[in-house]
C-alpha cells in the first residue's frame, strides 16, 4: 500500500467523509443520468455545467423539488430524503 493510500484510508476513517441528507438520479439530455446529492446544506451533480461554474443546475433544481414536494418532477428517475 502506498503512503497515498494510507492517507486516504486515514481520512476514511477518521469521518471526514458524509453521507448525504437527500438526493436523486435525473436523465440527461444525451441519454445518460445525473446523481445528484445534498450534503449538509449545498446540493451537488455530477454533470459538467455544476462542476465548471459551481452553480446550480436545472438537475439540482429538479431533484429538490421533488425532495421538497415528496413527488418526481420531470427527468427526475428516483430521488431520496433521509432526513
Amino acid at each position: 500500500m502506498s503512503s497515498e493510500e494510507g492517507d486516504d484510508m486515514k481520512r476514511f476513517s477518521s469521518g471526514s467523509f458524509s453521507e448525504p441528507t437527500a438526493g436523486g438520479i435525473h436523465n440527461s439530455s444525451s441519454g445518460g443520468y445525473y446523481h445528484t446529492y445534498l450534503f449538509g446544506s449545498k446540493w451537488q451533480c455530477e454533470c459538467n455545467a455544476y462542476r465548471a461554474l459551481g452553480k446550480v443546475c436545472k438537475h439540482i433544481v429538479a431533484v429538490r423539488e421533488s425532495v421538497r414536494s415528496g413527488q418526481k418532477r420531470d427527468g427526475v428517475i428516483f430521488f431520496f430524503n433521509n432526513d
